[in-house]
């Protein structure tokens, strides 16, 4: 995942391993925490909201 600490558009940067492309990414999984082009926690927020959507229906039967 490539970071650019300065507000540059990084939009048309090509980065090559060999002759191999690497694709520009919004965000990418690291040791459970999703982090994004902008090293803010908007991603893992977003994806643990959405796990826990799936239960509330449970955790509001659970309540009482």
């Amino acid at each position: 995942m490539l970071y650019s600490f300065f507000r540059q558009k990084t939009e048309d940067l090509k980065l090559f391993l060999g002759n191999i492309e690497i694709i520009k990414v919004q965000s990418c999984k690291y040791l459970g925490i999703y982090i994004d082009d902008e090293l803010n926690w908007k991603a893992h927020i977003d994806h643990i909201f959405n796990k826990l959507v799936k239960f509330t229906g449970i955790f509001y039967k659970l309540r009482s």
